[in-house]
């Protein structure tokens, strides 16, 4: 895998764990719901399978989130360790920025004051740069 696709994988990842934390909220939400409903009126079995359901559920999706946020704090930290080897404090500044606090292209530029022209060239030349590293980092194992 090329490194700007190990670089896209660490933002999707990022934006899948979102999503997965927003799973969760409502399916706790739920939870709750259903927990209220049953203080204030009793309901046949039917419910408490239903509640035991949900609380399970909540409980995978809790161990699929630390799975995925585990894989992520590994690949963040390999790839890091790599970007800090880039020698321009600007390529660095706009990887970072991008992959590891997605950023979208006008906030990297606002935020380093360059045009988004500038910094795609910079986001490429970073690139160009990485596959040099890692190269190098290969064939002196």
């Amino acid at each position: 895998m090329r490194i700007k696709e190990q670089l896209q994988a660490i933002r999707n990842l990022d934006f899948e764990i979102d999503s997965l934390l927003r799973v969760m909220e409502v399916e706790r939400a739920r939870a709750e719901r259903r927990t209220t409903v049953f203080s204030l009126e009793e309901k046949g079995s039917g419910d408490a399978h239903s509640r035991e359901h949900t609380y399970v559920k909540l409980i995978d999706l809790s161990r699929q989130i630390d799975e995925k946020i585990g894989e992520l704090v590994d690949t963040r930290n390999a790839l890091m360790a790599i970007v800090l080897e880039l020698e321009s404090s600007d390529e660095r500044s706009v990887i970072i920025s991008r992959y590891f606090n997605r950023h979208t292209w006008e906030e990297v530029a606002e935020k380093q004051g360059y045009s988004v022209r500038t910094i795609h060239r910079l986001h490429g030349d970073a690139l160009q740069n990485l596959e040099r590293i890692c190269r190098q980092n290969i064939s002196a194992k």
